[in-house]
């Protein structure tokens, strides 16, 4: 079987590369930094939704260990003021029923 070319290590393209090697299909990560940032993870924060694949995955554990939750945005704005918009209440998943 081909190998397939994920584009990017960051968390979607790792965690695509980990969800193919647990079904056994061959993967190559493409990154274009030739080394890992030592600025730390790019990212601000992630939608609850995607927490439940990185649990599906396996890794979700680890990241809300390190990570805040948080469960309101706020965005301000001259001269209009400020947004405020709430998250799912804490603890609630997207994919629960």
């Amino acid at each position: 079987m081909e190998p397939v070319l994920v584009a990017g290590a960051g968390p979607v393209g790792l965690v695509t590369a980990l969800l193919l090697a647990r079904w056994d299909v061959p993967s190559v990560v493409l990154e274009a930094r030739e080394q890992r940032s030592q600025d730390g993870s790019r990212a601000i924060c992630f939608q609850r939704d995607v927490l439940d694949i990185f649990d599906r995955a396996g890794c979700a554990d680890d990241m809300l260990a390190e990570g805040v939750t948080w469960t309101t945005g706020r965005t301000f704005s001259a001269p209009c003021g400020s947004y405020s918009a709430s998250a799912f209440p804490a603890g609630r998943s997207t994919t629960s029923s």
